[in-house]
């Protein structure tokens, strides 16, 4: 089942799906400039299909699923064209995941390889795709494996310096640096999966963030406001989140995010 609806959201429109989620931003130099009062695109699909698997979400559901939401999200005729709406081939783009809990609660390989191939019939190169996490070890430990070219699949941690860049990076109170990542990719995902969080109440594609900078741990007091919402408002969150694909095919309301 897929339904579109609309809802008021400062972030731009947000596409969701059931069993995983989607937000998709408009592609204007500012996020917030034309989005800003503009009402938000949701679209919601529901399937048992889209339930995991072995700890995994089934690729052809995921696939299908994301295809026909994205078509819905942009009016585009054809799946190439619903994801190149989103994405020029030239482009750099990073898929950012949430590995910290493991294999058990982690973005679903089969749902970002259904990701990957939107991307690639939107006509981008393999090697123009990143998969990334704080650290290759969050991603060996939830079914990834590590691969350093052609589809990249790699932790921050792969690059000089840790992985940060050196640039300090400032959003209202929120004073950091970035990944070496964030800083080098032209358009971002976030695959996020729908979890509870003991501090912020629900860790989703803006939580997600937190694992793009050094210092996290910094930002947590006072159930993490305003920090998470002052993080992604800053230019490299704001300006590069293009999509957002919340895995909702298993879901922790209580005691998390750990599993």
């Amino acid at each position: 089942q897929v339904k579109t609806m609309h809802s008021r959201r400062r972030f731009a429109r947000t596409l969701l799906l059931s069993g995983a989620a989607l937000a998709a931003a408009p592609r204007i130099p500012s996020l917030f400039s034309a989005a800003e009062t503009a009402r938000s695109l949701v679209v919601q699909s529901v399937s048992p299909g889209l339930r995991r698997r072995n700890h995994d979400m089934p690729r052809a559901a995921a696939r299908d699923f994301l295809d026909r939401s994205l078509q819905s999200l942009t009016g585009q005729p054809d799946p190439a064209a619903a994801w190149g709406a989103l994405f020029d081939p030239h482009e750099v783009v990073g898929i950012k995941l949430s590995c910290l809990p493991g294999r058990m609660l982690s973005s679903s390989p089969g749902l970002v390889a259904a990701i990957v191939e939107g991307l690639l019939a939107a006509g981008l190169e393999k090697k123009n795709i990143i998969i990334w996490e704080r650290s290759s070890r969050e991603l060996e430990n939830a079914g990834y494996e590590i691969s350093r070219s052609g589809l990249k699949i790699m932790g921050s941690d792969e690059l000089p310096d840790r992985g940060y860049g050196v640039r300090l990076a400032v959003a209202g109170s929120v004073g950091t640096v970035f990944s070496r990542i964030m800083e080098d990719i032209d358009a971002l995902i976030s695959v996020p999966v729908l979890k509870d969080h003991d501090l912020a109440g629900v860790s989703l594609a803006m939580k997600n963030m937190y694992g793009a900078i050094v210092n996290p741990n910094k930002f947590h007091a006072n159930r993490c406001d305003p920090f998470v919402a002052d993080l992604c408002s800053h230019p490299l969150v704001r300006g590069k989140l293009r999509l957002a694909v919340c895995d909702a095919s298993r879901v922790q309301f209580h005691n998390g995010p750990a599993f």
